[in-house]
């Protein structure tokens, strides 16, 4: 199970409100003599049947809006849940009506609600999709630690809606997992983005990397360890309805980019989904992301979190030939 952390966000809950006020005024409509009159088998009347359209499409729309603005689902399945919404209320208000002395359920109010929900839902579709979609994308941004998304998420959240994903198990102990954890959810509260905390796998992480164990720093171990995690990454991505994702990993200088660019495109492959090729650490990111750090009191950790990772000095000595 995956821990959710979100923002307070006081429109969500305004709009709610605004959403129950306007099913209790159609409840009040619909059920009192305000509008319509008790009497036993009332004859047709369009002027009913229009009440019901204009309320209930009215009510389709409000929760096509708030679904739009509040969740990660798509258009398509945003008028479905308006329409089935919407309806299920008529059908519940109509069957309310037979408990009401002198009422009955009314096939033809039923269906001019359905036909008012679709009918809005169907014109602000229609409207969404001529104008273009002017909301952001919405971005999954891995997170391999705090530091290195400090700066990042802040700059990505001016063109994505940016959601923070923590999903590192290749972090030697619990304690580090959570450590490093509480610091994203820090970077996520200070910019006001959701994050969402992956469980702790690092059994599963290493039975991936077996046989990998006694690879240098920055070698093919590395580039296993980064194809998991975006594979994971790319997974939850798609799976949420998100436009793209991307990680933090190219912003320390520590990592080599090709590794994090072909995890990155393999994932992106698999799973169908865009991959924001980027080199994070380029124009002072690294810089950048080291001062925010700091100006948050993040922990900077001195090593990369795997214990394979906590080499020996002669080890240490090898892979600075290797780069040479």
């Amino acid at each position: 199970m995956h821990k959710i952390y979100k923002p307070f966000n006081p429109l969500k809950w305004i709009h709610l409100l605004i959403i129950a006020s306007a099913l209790l005024l159609i409840a009040v409509l619909l059920l009192t003599p305000l509008v319509t009159t008790y009497e036993p088998n009332p004859p047709f009347t369009w002027r009913d049947k229009i009440i019901h359209l204009i309320l209930f499409g009215w009510l389709a729309r409000l929760i096509a809006g708030w679904l739009k603005r509040y969740t990660a689902l798509n258009y398509k399945k945003i008028i479905i849940w308006a329409i089935v919404v919407a309806t299920s209320y008529s059908w519940l208000l109509e069957k309310i009506q037979n408990f009401i002395p002198g009422r009955t359920d009314s096939w033809e109010d039923l269906l001019a609600g359905l036909l008012g929900a679709s009918l809005v839902a169907a014109i602000w579709y229609t409207y969404k999709q001529f104008r273009g979609d002017k909301t952001q994308p919405k971005l999954l941004l891995h997170m391999c630690c705090g530091p290195c998304g400090s700066h990042l998420s802040g700059q990505l959240a001016k063109t994505y809606d940016v959601t923070l994903f923590f999903h590192n198990p290749n972090l030697d102990s619990l304690l580090e997992f959570e450590r490093r954890s509480a610091e994203a959810i820090k970077v996520a509260k200070y910019w006001g983005l959701p994050a969402i905390i992956s469980d702790y796998q690092h059994r599963g992480w290493k039975q991936k990397i077996k046989g990998l164990e006694q690879e240098p720093e920055g070698g093919a171990r590395c580039a296993v360890c980064f194809a998991i995690r975006l594979m994971a990454t790319a997974k939850f991505a798609k799976e949420n309805s998100f436009d793209a994702f991307t990680t933090s990993l190219s912003v320390s200088p520590h990592k080599k980019y090709n590794y994090v660019l072909v995890a990155g495109q393999a994932a992106a492959k698999k799973y169908k989904i865009t991959f924001i090729e980027q080199d994070f650490k380029k124009k002072d990111g690294y810089k950048l992301s080291i001062m925010q750090a700091k100006k948050l009191g993040l922990y900077r950790q001195d090593y990369c979190g795997c214990e394979f990772s906590t080499l020996p000095e002669k080890k240490v000595k090898t892979i600075k030939k290797i780069k040479k």
